[in-house]
């Protein structure tokens, strides 16, 4: 799959699927997987980030994904 030149997010290298890590005891969670050799140093997928408002506990929200120098993350 190729994606278009102006896209400002490009996964196509990637694919998410349910992880083998994923038990009754670890609980069910989706693991990314590589769909094509990747070698080293290319670029596996480029996407936005957006800086958050001062206070956003981005744990409480399903749908952001969070990560920082601190812990947790904020």
């Amino acid at each position: 799959m190729t994606s278009h030149a102006e896209t400002k997010i490009d996964c196509s290298k990637v694919y998410v699927k349910q992880s083998s890590f994923s038990n009754e005891e670890t609980g069910m969670f989706d693991g990314a997987f590589a769909a094509v050799d990747i070698k080293e140093g290319e670029l596996v997928e480029k996407g936005l980030m957006r800086r958050l408002p001062e206070g956003f506990d981005g744990n409480t929200c399903p749908y952001i994904f969070t990560w920082s120098t601190e812990r947790p993350n904020k």
